[in-house]
C-alpha cells in the first residue's frame, strides 16, 4: 500500500507485470492498484511440490522397516534437489533412495515432471499443456500429499502460466536480500537508519 502510494496513482496503472510469491496481500495490492499481469516467481513455485515431497518422504521413512531406514537416512538433500543440478558423487545415494519404494520413485519422477516444465525457455514446448498433463499425472499417481499442489497451481493458474510468456524471477530482489540480511548480521543490527542504507547501496552497487 505505502509502495503504491508514494509512486502515485498515474505511474502505478503504468506498471504492465509483478513478479511475486503467491502471498494474497501480494496479490490484491497489485490487483487492486495496478492493470500488471501477475507472474508468480518459478522459485516459489518449486515450494508446491518440494513441501508435499518431503511429507511423502517422511511418512514412507517411519514405515519403513529398520533396514530400510537406515538406507534412507541423511538423504533428504539428494531427494529435492533437481537431477541436472545434483552433485555426481551424490548419484548413488539417489539411486539406493529411490530403490527402496515405488510410491517414493513415482513422487521424484513427478517433481523431476514438474521442474522439467519451467526449465529454460519453454514458450514453444507447449509448458501449459505439459502442466495440465502433469496434473493428471499427479491424480493418476494416487499420492495424496500431491493433491493440494494441483489445488494450489488451479487457484493460480493464470499467474503460474504467464511466467511462460515473459520468463520474469524475482532472483535479482532474492539476491539483494540476502546481502541486506548479511550486512544485518555482519553488524548485529544498526541504531543509524541512514548509515545502514548507505551499506546497503555501496554493497548492492548503487550509487
Amino acid at each position: 500500500m505505502e509502495f503504491f502510494a508514494e509512486l502515485g496513482l498515474d505511474r502505478s496503472k503504468e506498471i504492465e507485470t509483478c513478479c511475486m510469491d503467491m502471498w494474497k496481500p501480494y496479490i490484491n495490492s497489485v490487483g487492486q492498484h495496478t492493470n500488471a499481469k501477475i507472474i508468480f516467481d518459478k522459485f516459489h513455485l518449486v515450494k508446491i511440490v518440494n513441501d508435499p515431497l518431503d511429507k511423502i518422504r517422511k511418512r514412507i521413512f517411519y514405515a519403513a522397516d529398520p533396514e530400510k531406514k537406515s538406507n534412507m537416512k541423511r538423504k533428504r538433500f539428494v531427494f529435492l534437489y533437481k537431477r541436472s543440478n545434483l552433485p555426481e558423487e551424490k548419484s548413488e545415494d539417489l539411486k539406493e533412495l529411490l530403490e527402496q519404494n515405488e510410491e517414493l520413485f513415482k513422487a521424484y519422477i513427478l517433481k523431476e515432471q514438474f521442474l522439467d516444465i519451467f526449465e529454460g525457455d519453454n514458450r514453444h514446448c507447449m509448458p501449459v499443456l505439459r502442466l495440465v498433463q502433469w496434473m493428471d499425472n499427479v491424480e493418476e499417481s494416487g499420492i495424496k500429499e500431491l493433491l493440494p499442489a494441483i489445488k494450489t497451481i488451479k487457484r493460480h493458474f493464470d499467474g503460474i502460466v504467464n511466467y511462460f510468456d515473459f520468463g520474469y524471477t524475482n532472483a535479482a530482489s532474492e539476491g539483494f536480500n540476502n546481502k541486506i540480511n548479511v550486512i544485518k548480521r555482519a553488524a548485529y543490527g544498526f541504531q543509524d537508519l541512514d548509515y545502514f542504507i548507505l551499506k546497503i547501496r555501496q554493497t548492492c552497487g548503487f550509487n
